[in-house]
C-alpha cells in the first residue's frame, strides 16, 4: 500500500467490533446446535457471571488506586506512615533508583526537624 493511506470509518468499525466481539460470538450457534439449548444457555450464564465478577473486582482495584492516589495528595506523610515505611504509589516507578532505606531516613529527618525548636 501507500505510504500515509488510511483506512475508511466503516473498515475501522469493523476492525473494532471484531477485537471486541471476536470469533467466540460467530461459534455460539454452533455451541447451542451441539449441547442443546440448556446445557449451552447454562454455559452462557456461568460465563456471564464470572465476566460480571471480573469487571467487579477490576473496578474495586481501580477505586482502591484511586482512593490512595488521593489520599497520598492530600496527606502525604500520614500516607506515608500508614504504609509502614512501604513505597507509595507514586514512588513506585523510582524503585530502582531509590535505596530502601531511603523512606525511613527521610521520616526520621522530618521528626527531628518538627521537634526541634527554630533557631531566632
Amino acid at each position: 500500500g501507500e505510504a500515509g493511506a488510511t483506512y475508511s470509518l466503516l473498515l475501522g468499525f469493523v476492525f473494532i467490533f471484531n477485537l471486541i466481539v471476536g470469533a467466540g460470538a460467530l461459534a455460539i450457534p454452533a455451541v447451542f446446535s451441539k449441547t442443546g439449548l440448556w446445557a449451552a444457555s447454562a454455559g452462557l450464564c456461568l460465563l456471564a457471571f464470572t465476566s460480571y465478577v471480573t469487571v467487579t473486582f477490576v473496578v474495586e482495584a481501580m477505586a482502591g488506586v484511586n482512593a490512595i492516589l488521593d489520599s497520598e495528595r492530600a496527606c502525604p506523610r500520614v500516607t506515608q506512615e500508614a504504609l509502614g515505611g512501604y513505597p507509595s504509589i507514586t514512588e513506585m516507578g523510582n524503585l530502582e533508583e531509590r535505596p530502601a532505606d531511603d523512606t525511613d531516613a527521610l521520616l526520621e529527618e522530618e521528626e527531628d526537624s518538627e521537634s526541634k525548636p527554630e533557631k531566632a
